[in-house]
């Protein structure tokens, strides 16, 4: 039995391919100077290269929140510490590979603000870490990842921390 998806796939053509406009000139990349979030900024700027677009930068410190365990104020406060770290590794990302990046910080509600940011500065794609929780932990902090893609009217790159280090000069 044919879903509809096997249908949409059966009358694609290759011009329904081709046509596909990739016009990215800001991307948001979200950062807190932890390891995944500098992979994130990694294949930001990297994208930014190959796209000859702008990378805004952008650290939230959480405002207002209520943490429910204390392992989650622990981690929020260290995040708060890596905040001009990651900010900081942007723009070195970007003057070593000919990319302008702008940093932003702001305050509230992160995947709030990391939505706000985008619709701020016009951004066409957001690139951002996800650290993968799941259990208990997941429940107990929630997704910001999660609840930006949710969210977003643009497309979302989601970066997990990998062992294998990304290449930033292209390939040929």
């Amino acid at each position: 039995m044919a879903t509809t998806l096997d249908r949409t796939a059966e009358l694609m053509t290759d011009d329904d391919i081709v046509s596909l406009d990739l016009n990215i000139k800001k991307i948001l990349c979200p950062t807190d100077g932890s390891a995944t979030a500098v992979e994130a900024t990694k294949v930001a700027v990297s994208l930014a290269k190959c796209f000859g677009a702008e990378v805004i930068a952008l650290f939230v410190t959480p405002g207002n929140v209520e943490f429910p365990t204390e392992y989650a104020q622990t981690e929020a406060q260290e995040g708060v510490h890596h905040s001009k770290a990651g900010l900081d590794v942007a723009t070195k990302l970007g003057e070593k590979n000919g990319v302008r990046v702008t940093g932003i910080e702001r305050a509230g509600a992160v995947g709030h603000e990391i939505i706000a940011a985008a619709k701020e500065y016009d951004a066409n794609l957001i690139v951002m870490g996800t650290e993968g929780r799941t259990g208990f932990k997941r429940f107990a902090l929630g997704s910001v990842a999660e609840s930006v893609m949710k969210e977003a009217e643009i497309p979302c790159m989601v970066v997990r921390h990998c062992s294998t280090e990304f290449c930033m000069t292209p390939r040929g």
